[in-house]
């Protein structure tokens, strides 16, 4: 004879048990991964002294258009003195996103040759500065 608990749930009640621990675990990797600091290391010093901010106002805008026709609704600025910083606020920017435009060596090197010192990437929560003259 089998026995019919009232309360079906307790059966499973180690497998919700085991559920939650690793949902648990993985939010606890996700927001770290989130919220790391990342490091940056350029070797050589930004080029474009030169470079005026009508210069750098076209390029801004040549950026955004770009990141616009990549489905990035991305809002570009000049900021800083001679606008040799670019903020970038974009609500999708997250750690990967960020990692993966350090990694696009050719449009920092870009940036930098446009003699922007810094890159703002920004995304209403969190905010990534990225030394570009070191």
């Amino acid at each position: 004879m089998h026995i019919v608990s009232k309360r079906p749930w307790y059966n499973i009640r180690w497998q919700i048990w085991v559920l939650s621990v690793v949902a648990i675990l993985v939010i606890s990797v996700m927001r770290y991964q989130l919220t790391r600091p990342i490091e940056v290391q350029v070797t050589s010093a930004p080029t474009g002294q030169d470079k005026t901010l009508k210069n750098r106002m076209i390029f801004l805008v040549s950026l955004e258009k770009s990141f616009h026709k990549k489905g990035w609704l991305a809002s570009l600025d000049l900021e800083g003195e001679n606008g040799n910083v670019l903020k970038i606020y974009w609500e999708s920017i997250n750690r990967p996103f960020v990692k993966q435009m350090v990694e696009t060596t050719d449009l920092i090197q870009d940036i930098r040759e446009m003699g922007f010192k810094r890159l703002v990437l920004n995304n209403g929560k969190q905010e990534w500065n990225l030394d570009l003259k070191n």
